[in-house]
């Protein structure tokens, strides 16, 4: 059972670290689900979204990635170097799946092109996993968003789901 779900910072900014800590019964197991979800701007009918080191701590997980309003793009994930994936396009959506992505940091990168009326995209990327608490009950995970680009993330574990704008503060 998950006793406590925390984001913090509380208000954090395009470019901070964002740390999910996570408190419940010692060496459980337990669901966990993130949402990031942020709208890209659209130039010369081209969008890039760029999500430096994605921290993937557990090796069974999925990542599910989607766009909309576009015409093309290309999924590219850096392991030691750029892999680049087409990624097939139905009625202006954009959807690729990844499963169980060996444990390490990687950079994610999302690019394409819109039609002339497009103005943004949509981006919306989902990562489940099991997380593994430990003997203390905790676990910790970092989360490093676009340093550029406001969005929102939304963390679910187990019965207990918490939300944070990631927006720049004036």
């Amino acid at each position: 059972m998950v006793d406590e779900l925390d984001i913090t910072p509380p208000n954090p900014k395009p470019g901070d670290q964002i740390n999910v800590n996570i408190k419940g019964a010692c060496d459980e197991k337990v669901p966990i689900e993130i949402n990031y979800k942020e709208t890209a701007p659209v130039i010369n009918q081209a969008f890039t979204v760029q999500i430096n080191r994605v921290h993937v701590p557990w090796s069974k997980n999925r990542l599910f990635l989607e766009a909309k309003n576009v015409e093309t793009m290309k999924v590219a994930a850096k392991f030691l170097i750029w892999i680049h994936k087409k990624v097939e396009v139905i009625n202006g959506v954009a959807q690729y799946t990844l499963k169980d992505i060996p444990k390490g940091s990687y950079s994610v990168k999302l690019s394409g092109t819109t039609s002339r009326e497009t103005w943004e995209v949509h981006i919306k990327v989902t990562a489940s996993s099991e997380l593994q608490l430990d003997k203390s009950g905790s676990c910790v995970y970092t989360f490093q968003p676009n340093p550029v680009q406001e969005g929102s993330l939304a963390v679910r574990c187990k019965e207990i789901e918490k939300c944070v704008e990631i927006k720049n503060q004036d």
